[in-house]
């Protein structure tokens, strides 16, 4: 768990390893995976209800050339999103590939918080 205080709650949890996950049941409409991008982040898969929404997600983020070391993290980034679902009971499921960016320095993945579309523009997270 990374504790830096611009997550949310001051946490967020991370890993290289391919193949470890992490599940999220939900009911409703809509669903948002919230985690970061860095220079060491790699990709990810994602799953709903079971099938695959995307190709593999990017988590990398190569810093402009002025920002200032400490600064280089994108947090609290909408990394995935999905709205106008059955409002029924869905599973958000979130894969690390292993794989990165040729330019990443490492194959990390980011889960710091997941919302619901509409509570979004109150920065209420799950």
């Amino acid at each position: 768990m990374n504790d830096d205080r611009k997550n949310f709650q001051a946490t967020e949890m991370i890993t290289n390893k391919g193949g470890d996950f992490v599940e999220f049941p939900f009911r409703g409409t809509g669903i948002c995976w919230v985690g970061a991008k860095d220079l060491i982040y790699g990709m990810a898969n994602v799953y709903l209800d079971g099938i695959l929404q995307t190709d593999s997600i990017d988590l990398f983020y190569s810093m402009p050339i002025s920002t200032s070391w400490g600064e280089e993290k994108l947090h609290q980034q909408i990394l995935f999103s999905a709205e106008n679902l059955e409002d029924q009971e869905h599973l958000l499921r979130i894969i690390a590939t292993g794989k990165k960016n040729p330019r990443a320095g490492n194959a990390y993945i980011s889960v710091d918080a997941f919302a619901f579309p509409e509570s979004l523009a109150h920065g209420q997270y799950a």
